[in-house]
């Protein structure tokens, strides 16, 4: 009798070898065993692949997902213990048939020799199948995963984005609706403020106007009128007593007095050389008025002008006087410089000294009338003024308006 035993063998080295061990007894012709013979072989190999293949017969039983193998007529073959929840979904086992919605892509499958991968609902859960055909074992393998989770992810991230699309509507609406408001209100103040500056325009131009009329009334009426009485008073002084002479002649110079205070009353209001003669006239004869009657000595250039409209003309006028009037207030020093020209389109004009100066982010427009006149008479004609000053480095005004159309040009 031959014994056959395998024996673990451990190395000098660590490695473990399987061994099989093969004993028979030798006999004699008598059959008395005479000797016992021994083989043994190295099936170390073997076993570790024998092993292999026991570890991947057991992998579809302990694979958790389910794993099915399905014939060409929809039976199943084969079907791991994961597979049993969907098998009771189904209502069908191993050797029946796969439900008949399920056959189809695995014959489908099986014909073609492609994978195909669907989705099935099995109770309140939801599995992927990815088919797997056989094609030379005429079968296909059914993997599945449940991916019921997955699905809940989804669905909560397209209801998410519904809601945020949603959202980000709504506030876009209320957002066109805040825009279109603040364009109205926009709208609303920019016509306020073109109806005010037309009505400032409109104000300033009645202004002038009366200042002109008064102007020339004063001029032309009262000043007539003084000047006869001047010479009614002369000619009364020649036929009067001696006792009446002195007091008709202290008459004459109160008389002469007053001719010069409304001579001097009638300029202030609109000096008839604008209107007659032009701005450049109008600029030297205020800085020759300055310098006489206030010691305000204003040096002047300026480059061929063109032929002004009235509007300009007064505005250019009345910011020059206004500005050098802050000189003589403000600034502690007795010389300015005024400097008008042409550049394209825009007429410019910058009155500067160097006084005191101050700080121009200390003031506000609001309390300092004639800065803030100056700016608007500006704006009403669309231009812009501003002011540069700190304290020790003097004073800069600049003034720049636009130009109505292309007149000829006037010395």
């Amino acid at each position: 009798m031959i014994l056959n035993e395998e024996v673990e063998i451990i190395k000098p080295d660590g490695e473990h070898l399987t061994v099989l061990t093969s004993t028979g007894p030798v006999r004699d012709v008598n059959g008395k065993t005479i000797a016992h013979v021994g083989v043994f072989r190295d099936i170390t190999e073997r076993r570790q692949i024998e092993r292999r293949l026991e570890i991947l017969s057991r992998f579809p039983a302990e694979n958790p997902n389910p794993v099915m193998r399905i014939d060409p007529e929809g039976i199943i073959l084969y079907a791991n213990p994961a597979s049993r929840y969907v098998l009771n979904c189904w209502e069908t086992g191993v050797q029946r048939r796969l439900p008949e919605d399920l056959c189809t892509p695995v014959s489908e499958s099986l014909n073609s020799g492609l994978d195909q991968n669907l989705e099935a609902q099995c109770g309140d859960r939801v599995f992927t199948f990815s088919v797997t055909p056989v094609a030379e074992y005429r079968y296909v393998n059914l993997y599945g995963r449940d991916i019921t989770e997955r699905k809940q992810a989804e669905r909560a991230l397209q209801q998410l984005n519904a809601e945020l699309e949603d959202r980000v509507r709504i506030r876009t609406q209320e957002l066109t609706e805040a825009h279109a408001k603040l364009l109205e209100q926009l709208r609303m103040r920019a016509e306020a403020e073109n109806s005010l500056r037309s009505l400032s325009a409109r104000l300033l131009r009645i202004q002038e106007e009366e200042r002109r009329a008064i102007a020339r009334e004063l001029h032309d009426q009262t000043g007539q009128s003084l000047t006869v009485l001047k010479l009614m008073i002369g000619r009364a002084d020649r036929l009067a007593t001696e006792d009446l002479k002195p007091l008709l002649r202290d008459i004459a110079t109160m008389t002469a007095d007053i001719i010069k205070q409304v001579r001097s009353l009638s300029v202030s209001l609109r000096p008839g050389v604008l209107d007659d003669l032009g701005l450049v006239s109008a600029m030297d004869w205020l800085f020759k008025q300055l310098s006489t009657q206030a010691g305000l000595h204003v040096r002047f250039e300026h480059s061929p002008l063109p032929t002004l409209n009235s509007d300009i003309n007064t505005a250019v006028y009345r910011i020059t006087q206004e500005a050098l009037t802050n000189v003589m207030r403000h600034s502690g020093v007795t010389e300015a410089a005024v400097v008008l020209g042409v550049d394209g389109r825009t007429l410019h004009l910058a009155i500067s000294d160097r006084g005191r100066g101050f700080d121009t982010g200390a003031i506000k427009a609001s309390s300092s009338t004639g800065l803030s006149a100056i700016r608007e008479r500006a704006a009403l004609l669309g231009g812009e003024g501003r002011i540069e000053s700190s304290p020790g480095k003097g004073t800069t005004i600049i003034v720049s308006v636009p130009l109505p159309e292309e007149p000829a040009l006037q010395n």
